[in-house]
């Protein structure tokens, strides 16, 4: 629900402007999640009504037309991105896609020509809630607690990774300083059924539990890359990227800005981990010599830098 927490937020930004001769960039208020059956007040009632409202305001629209949608920017931040002809034509002909860098290879199926167009922005895949990671009244660098050193907050089914063996991997850490839970969010949301809310409760939580933990674990999910990459970044919390070693490399985005090796740990996922003999045990080990609780005095000093390198 990535679009509906971001739209408040440019409705009072400090750069918004209501004059459109001012605008160098416009934001469309389109979302094809909105598309999956969550009916709001002032939207049409079906996907095909949305999507054929959505095209007949962009087509009239001389400011879309003055430079064919180029600097309209609209946000597709799902999985199995399915429309119909007229707005997939109108959406790969110029409009600026954003999406994430766990979601931009689905998207080449559907819009093949915002590559060709250099129409595509991909952003880091970061959940709602870490648009203002400090919340009001806290420290920049929230103080850490022992009894979350090590922080996990998801679920544990995933098609890819293994990441269930988590639960394995916390009894080779030192008792008492590990805080992982199998954690999922309602699937089915509806206006009236209060699971939105909820849902935000648990994200908040996990922000909680980020922002006092050190080391979180970013194990690999339906991509490469988990959110939970740069939510631990945001927070403080050195993440440990569990991927495939083919992968990683070219998911992370921004590669010529950040040293990555500066902000966080890498290792592979537990399908490769797990065929290793003692593999966990070992994955174990290493992360209590080098960020671990009783770790030396020089690996606790590193790990403040590198939680303060990625805060910046």
């Amino acid at each position: 629900v990535a679009e509906p927490a971001i739209w408040p937020v440019l409705r009072t930004h400090v750069l918004r402007t209501y004059n459109p001769e001012e605008a160098s960039l416009f934001v469309v208020g389109f979302s094809p999640f909105l598309l999956d059956g969550l009916t709001c007040p002032g939207f049409p009632s079906s996907p095909k009504k949305y999507e054929a409202e959505v095209v007949k305001k962009l087509s009239n629209d001389k400011w879309y037309k003055k430079k064919g949608g180029f600097d309209h920017m609209i946000f597709m931040m799902r999985f199995g991105v399915k429309m119909g002809a007229p707005l997939k034509q109108m959406l790969d002909s110029g409009s600026l896609i954003v999406t994430t860098d766990r979601l931009f290879w689905n998207l080449v199926k559907v819009l093949p020509n915002i590559f060709k167009n250099n129409s595509l922005v991909i952003a880091p895949y970061v959940a709602p809630y870490y648009l203002d990671t400090t919340p009001p009244g806290e420290p920049e660098m929230q103080e850490k607690h022992p009894d979350t050193w090590y922080f996990f907050a998801g679920t544990y089914s995933r098609r890819f990774g293994g990441r269930g063996n988590l639960a394995l991997l916390s009894q080779h850490l030192s008792a008492g300083f590990v805080n992982f839970t199998d954690l999922r969010v309602p699937k089915t949301i509806t206006p009236n059924n209060g699971l939105l809310q909820h849902s935000f409760e648990i994200v908040g939580q996990a922000a909680a539990g980020i922002r006092r933990s050190s080391v979180c674990m970013s194990p690999q999910g339906d991509a490469v890359t988990s959110g939970r990459l740069f939510e631990a970044m945001a927070g403080g919390c050195v993440p440990v990227m569990m991927a495939p070693k083919d992968g990683a490399p070219v998911e992370l985005p921004f590669p010529s800005l950040i040293d990555w090796d500066s902000v966080a740990l890498f290792t592979d996922n537990f399908d490769a981990i797990t065929k290793v003999k003692d593999g966990i045990n070992i994955t174990g080990r290493v992360l209590e010599a080098l960020v671990g609780p009783h770790a030396s005095a020089t690996a606790h000093e590193r790990l403040r830098c590198m939680q303060k390198e990625a805060r910046r």
